[in-house]
């Protein structure tokens, strides 16, 4: 009885992480389709918060329809020489790509190619979790 109430927990987990990353899956390639402009540096600052590894924030603005906005972004931690590369790249004062929200420009993000990455991720994490749901319940169905 024991084992059966495990597996059934389980199951709905993985079933509910399934839904969850379908979920994400729909954001992320929403986001991937908004359309790009131009902004600025402003500021890129770094936070130490373990060891080596720096957590990079990086300030910018863009303007659209002679209104003005403002982000700061996490792109998170690296450790040197990564961390050269992303300071260099995000320094004051570089243009840079963004993607922001048509229906709220201040909805913005970074353009970045590894938003491509995580979309296949996140869109096989569904399959995934979703088959071993599948696997449980046929275990649960077997009188295990």
């Amino acid at each position: 009885m024991q084992v059966k109430l495990l597996l059934f927990v389980f199951m709905v987990l993985f079933y509910l992480g399934a839904f969850v990353s379908a979920f994400w899956a729909v954001q992320i390639y929403r986001e991937m389709s908004w359309p790009v402009s131009q902004a600025v540096v402003l500021e890129t600052t770094l936070e130490d918060r373990y060891q080596d590894y720096k957590y990079v924030f990086v300030k910018y603005e863009f303007a659209l329809d002679k209104q003005k906005f403002v982000k700061v972004e996490n792109l998170g931690s690296f450790h040197p020489p990564k961390l050269n590369e992303i300071l260099q790249k995000y320094s004051r004062g570089n243009a840079i790509d963004i993607a922001y929200e048509p229906e709220h420009p201040s909805h913005s993000m970074l353009k970045s190619e590894s938003n491509s990455l995580i979309l296949i991720v996140v869109a096989i994490l569904p399959l995934v979790l979703s088959l071993l749901g599948y696997l449980m319940f046929r275990q649960l169905r077997k009188g295990t």
